[in-house]
């Protein structure tokens, strides 16, 4: 409060009668005012518990979701492997199916060119026995044939003839 004194004496002694009205009407509205701060202060005080009960059970329901979306994350991720994983499968599998129709495909198409060989194997093996057959006639000529170069063969050798000529 200041130092200047609020009520003034009288001249009778005492204080005078509308200064001492005025000081206690001033106090009164200053209590009213007071009561009113404190009651919004309280109110405030109230509101401001109820926002913090409100922000912790929101809180708490935050971190509830988190949990369960986290949770729902990791189930899901897992879920997009094993489907991964089963789709990865099917694709080996259509390959392994599409593999085997190739390899039997081509057993049968090295099938085919082995039984070509061996036919054609044996068309040569008849073909020779056919030459050799043929040829049985001719060998008493070629026998006589051969004895009747052979001299000339080798005075050729000897003579160092390049020149050879057949006489019939």
């Amino acid at each position: 409060m200041s130092d200047k004194p609020v009520l003034k004496k009288s001249l009778f002694g005492g204080f005078r009668k509308k200064d001492v009205i005025d000081y206690i009407e001033k106090l009164q509205s200053e209590n009213v005012s007071f009561k009113r701060e404190l009651e919004n202060r309280a109110e405030s005080s109230d509101d401001s518990q109820a926002l913090r009960a409100e922000l912790d059970a929101l809180r708490a329901d935050y971190d509830s979701l988190k949990k369960d979306y986290t949770e729902l994350a990791d189930k899901k991720s897992g879920t997009v492997v094993q489907d991964a994983v089963n789709y990865s499968e099917s694709l080996v599998d259509a390959a392994r199916e599409s593999a085997t129709g190739i390899l039997a495909k081509a057993n049968e198409a090295v099938a085919g060119a082995c039984a070509g060989i061996r036919e054609a194997k044996s068309g040569v093996q008849s073909a020779k026995n056919k030459l050799i057959i043929s040829w049985i006639p001719f060998s008493p000529i070629l026998t006589r044939l051969q004895r009747s170069w052979q001299p000339a063969y080798r005075n050729q050798k000897e003579n160092n003839c390049g020149n050879i000529q057949y006489r019939a």
